[in-house]
């Protein structure tokens, strides 16, 4: 299945900063070079930076997105997490974190 890339979606890229939404640096929606430049300005201006590092991410019409994460634990050994991506990640917490059935 081929999905189709209408715009593009620009967010900081700083470290350590994991709710981007909140912290107003994320932009939807730009189809063309000015609104990137645009973005890439406004998001400079949100972080008080003259250079801010930048992702620039293709956004598809349809779809959920989806949040993946692995661990290894000590305790439960390697761990699998799956769930709604985006703002739901936190917001909802609908999340499953499950033992990854595998061997070595």
């Amino acid at each position: 299945m081929w999905l189709e890339i209408w715009a593009f979606r620009s967010k900081a890229a700083r470290p350590g900063l994991v709710h981007k939404t909140e912290a107003r640096v994320v932009r939807l929606g730009l189809s063309d070079d000015a609104a990137v430049r645009a973005a890439y300005l406004s998001i400079a201006g949100s972080l008080d930076e003259a250079e801010p590092e930048v992702a620039l991410q293709p956004m598809v019409q349809t779809g959920v997105e989806l949040v993946v994460g692995v661990a290894h634990d000590a305790l439960f050994g390697s761990l699998v997490m799956v769930g709604l991506g985006g703002v739901y990640t936190d917001r909802r917490a609908r999340r499953s974190i499950l033992p990854i059935a595998a061997t070595h």
